[in-house]
This record gives structure tokens, sequence and C-alpha cells, in this order.
């Protein structure tokens, strides 16, 4: 499963994933998300990812093109999990790419929140 909104007031555009991904749901995100950047120039990003399961191949390398493709559309982001393998591909990956990360164990959601509006 795949949730996201864009909360305009705050400039933050919010993920959840609990679960595997399909190709319809990311391609929803990146419209919405795209959207989000052309209204407000930069946005944060606040991602929470519970479990996940099945992401095709063909997702992860539309999401590495279009990621590296907008990096600088992104002042932080927030990526809150208790997968400890993720919140270590995330760190390792945010030194190859301009942009602040951090990441946060689920039970810290607020604090995360906060950052991303600091």
């Amino acid at each position: 499963m795949l949730k996201h909104r864009m909360d305009d007031k705050a400039g933050v555009f919010e993920i959840e994933v609990d679960g595997s991904i399909d190709a319809d749901s990311y391609r929803a995100v990146v419209r919405d998300m795209e959207a989000g950047i052309k209204a407000h120039g930069q946005i944060a990003v606040l991602e929470t990812i519970t479990s996940i399961g099945w992401i095709s191949p063909e997702i992860w390398l539309e999401d590495l093109f279009w990621s590296s493709r907008h990096m600088g559309s992104f002042s932080r982001v927030a990526l809150v999990t208790d997968t400890g393998w993720l919140a270590s591909l995330a760190a390792t990956a945010a030194l190859a790419f301009p942009v602040k990360l951090k990441t946060f164990p689920l039970s810290d959601l607020a604090n995360a929140r906060a950052w991303l509006t600091a």
C-alpha cells in the first residue's frame, strides 16, 4: 500500500508505505509530487515506511532516475522507519545526492515532522 498527500501549508509532501508498491500507485505519487514542486518550488518530504513488500525492478529504476533529476527540488527529506537496512541505504544515498536527509524511528514521527519545517 502506498498513500500520499501534500500539506500545502507546511510545504511537506507525505508518503506512507506499508507493503508492496505497484506502478500505478508510484506514478500517482510522482505526478502529485511534481505538482507540489511546481506550486512551492522546493518541498520537504516525509516518507514513513512501516513495512516494504514487492516493488518491481522497473519502479526502482524509474525512481532512481526521477529522484536524481529532482534532488534540487527537496529542501529536506525525513525517512521514518524501523527497517534498519532502509535507514542505512538512505544514509548512504544521501552522501551521493545534495539533499538534507535524516532518518528517524517510527516512534519519532513528531520529531521528523518538526525537523522538516525547522
